[in-house]
């Protein structure tokens, strides 16, 4: 799975990742960083990082 610039550029944005853990770690970090309690997104804002990144619910 790549990462287009918008997804990269959301995710720096809000400080969730720095730019080595997007190359060396994809998009799985953002899971383990605990997106949504670090930082307050916009309903859209979400929706789009979860489509972009393609995050399965494990409910």
């Amino acid at each position: 799975m790549s990462l287009n610039d918008q997804d990269k550029r959301l995710a720096l944005k809000f400080g969730i990742i720095t730019t080595e853990d997007l190359v060396n770690k994809g998009p799985k970090i953002l899971v383990s960083a605990g997106i949504k309690e670090k930082i307050a997104l916009t309903a859209h804002e979400e929706a789009e990082i979860l489509l972009n990144f393609d995050v399965k619910s494990s409910d």
